[in-house]
């Protein structure tokens, strides 16, 4: 079966009209409705969008109540901190300035057990010395007693 062109092109011609005609009608009878749907729709997102702006302001409101909060509470934190720090170099002075008498005392303390230990040894020195003298004395008592009792010959 042979299909000419003027009867193809006539076929296609009328599925193309049939199939055209009824789309134009259905979108211009529906334009109505499909613009209140667009309203709808429009409507609706303006009205989620005004709810998350307001709840975007409220969450905004907190956070600002909360940052000044800290920024109140850094402010206390660093006062209590430079206190601090200034009690601790007062504190530093005070014991280095008693760690400074303590070392001069424990050198004095030195220089004295030095010069006892040099007294000591004198001393003891002397004391040997004098016995040692009072040793020779009485050893010479002692050998001119022991030559007394001798007779001479």
């Amino acid at each position: 079966m042979t299909i000419d062109s003027s009867s193809l092109l006539t076929f296609v011609s009328a599925v193309l009209v049939g199939a055209v005609v009824p789309l134009i009608t259905f979108l211009y009878l529906r334009r109505g409705q499909l613009r209140q749907l667009n309203t709808t729709s429009d409507a609706t997102q303006i009205t989620s969008a005004a709810t998350l702006v307001a709840l975007l302001q409220d969450q905004i409101k907190i956070l600002t109540a909360k940052q000044d909060k800290i920024e109140g509470q850094q402010s206390t934190d660093r006062t209590n901190f430079t206190e601090q720090l200034s009690r601790a170099h007062t504190e530093n002075g005070r014991m280095a300035s008693i760690i400074a008498t303590l070392h001069t005392d424990l050198d004095i303390a030195h220089r004295q057990i030095e010069e006892l230990r040099a007294s000591y040894r004198m001393r003891m020195n002397s004391a040997e010395s004098e016995d040692t003298g009072s040793a020779m004395d009485e050893g010479a008592q002692e050998i001119q007693d022991s030559a007394d009792d001798f007779p001479p010959q």
